[in-house]
Order: C-alpha cells, then sequence, then structure tokens
C-alpha cells in the first residue's frame, strides 16, 4: 500500500503513467535476471515467475470525490496504454534484429493491469438509471440474480479512498521451437518404425494368425 500526496489530478495522471512504467520495468528487470541465471546455471534451471499487486491511496485530491470523474481518467489511461502498443520505436526495431540474429535475450511476458477502487464504486448516473428503467420495461422482468451479483461486486471495489491497484506479473516466454522439434523428431522415429517392418515379418504374421485359427476349428451344430 502507497498513498499518493499529490492534490491536483494532473499530478495523479503523471503520477499514475510513472507507476505504469516502474512496474512494467520491475518485471523486464526480473525476466532479464531469470535470464542470467538460466545461462549460469543450464537447462536445468527453471525460471521463477513475478507477480506483484501495489494499492495506491488518493486521499487528498479533491477532484477524485466524483466516481465518474475517476471512472473517466482510468479508462483513458488505460486506453492510452493500448494505443501506444501499436507504436514502432527505435527500441523495437533493435529487439527485432537482434532477435533476426539470434544475439537478443528472450523477452519475458510482462503484463500490466490497471484498475480502481472508490467509495461510490458502481454508482450510476441519471441516463444509465433511465436507460435501465426502459430496458426493464421493454423485457418486463428483472433477473435478481443478476442484480445481486452486481451489487456484491460492486460492493467488493468499494474503498474508503479513491485508490489505484496496479498488478504487475512476468512470466517465460513460450518456447514454441522445442515442441516443432518433438513432433518432427516424433514423426521421424514413427516413420522409422514403419520403414523397418519387412515382408518376411508380414508373412510371419499370417502363418500365426492362421496357424491359431486352424488349431481351434469351429465345431458345427448337430442337426436331429
Amino acid at each position: 500500500y502507497v498513498c499518493e500526496t499529490v492534490q491536483d489530478l494532473p499530478a495523479v495522471v503523471a503520477s499514475a503513467f510513472r507507476r505504469v512504467k516502474d512496474a512494467r520495468e520491475t518485471g523486464e528487470a526480473h525476466g532479464s535476471e531469470q535470464e542470467h541465471i538460466l545461462a549460469e546455471r543450464g537447462s536445468g534451471y527453471n525460471p521463477k515467475t513475478f507477480r506483484q499487486t501495489n494499492v495506491v491511496v488518493l486521499p487528498s485530491c479533491q477532484g477524485l470525490d466524483d466516481f465518474h470523474t475517476f471512472d473517466a481518467m482510468i479508462s483513458a489511461i488505460n486506453t492510452a496504454r493500448r494505443n501506444a502498443r501499436d507504436y514502432v520505436t527505435d527500441v523495437a526495431l533493435e529487439k527485432l534484429d537482434d532477435e533476426m540474429y539470434g544475439d537478443g535475450e528472450r523477452d519475458w511476458v510482462v503484463s500490466i493491469s490497471l484498475a480502481h477502487l472508490h467509495p461510490d464504486f458502481g454508482k450510476k448516473t441519471s441516463a444509465e438509471i433511465l436507460d435501465e428503467m426502459k430496458k426493464e420495461d421493454e423485457e418486463g422482468e428483472v433477473d435478481v440474480n443478476t442484480e445481486e451479483y452486481r451489487e456484491l461486486r460492486n460492493r467488493a471495489r468499494q474503498s474508503p479512498y479513491p485508490s489505484l491497484v496496479l498488478e504487475v506479473s512476468a512470466s517465460p516466454p513460450p518456447d514454441f521451437g522445442n515442441n516443432k522439434a518433438d513432433a518432427s523428431l516424433s514423426a521421424e522415429e514413427s516413420k522409422g518404425d514403419v520403414n523397418e517392418i519387412s515382408s518376411a515379418d508380414i508373412k510371419k504374421l499370417e502363418q500365426l494368425f492362421g496357424q491359431a485359427a486352424t488349431d481351434h476349428p469351429v465345431e458345427e451344430p448337430k442337426t436331429a
């Protein structure tokens, strides 16, 4: 848990982006450290995954008292993060060159999740309430279980102060190359086994099954 003491909204947004950046760098640093250990100890070492959750409490920013303002801010930050994935930078091109020539380290899968808590989490606007009333009139019935589930879900994300929930996880990259190699190797082995069966083996099997059938003749039923 971390308490953020900034009071203006732009500083809160800047702090959120900075913490997301720090979390990603932490996950990437963990992956790089595990790769160095793997290089030293060999393939027998099992790299450790990393997971960390930070809760940033924002008690001093007056502009976040309204849930809809806070919710819109978090949505805008997450949208900007998703759009940034499509940008092509010099660093990305350098990593691509390293992968092509086999000089770079494996890139770990680093995932960042940014969610939020609020005292009025789930509070609906007048327009949302009106839309729900119209929908209920059109459908003619209300699912009580669904409404109860939504109420419990919103209550679980209600906190004394507006808060950010930042989760970072880092896991080893999936190794598709070994699976393909194993599959091709097993295919070659099975192919080799088929080629090793000769015509003499087939004749022996035919004689064996034929002899087994003659050793146990079938008795015909006697007629009265």
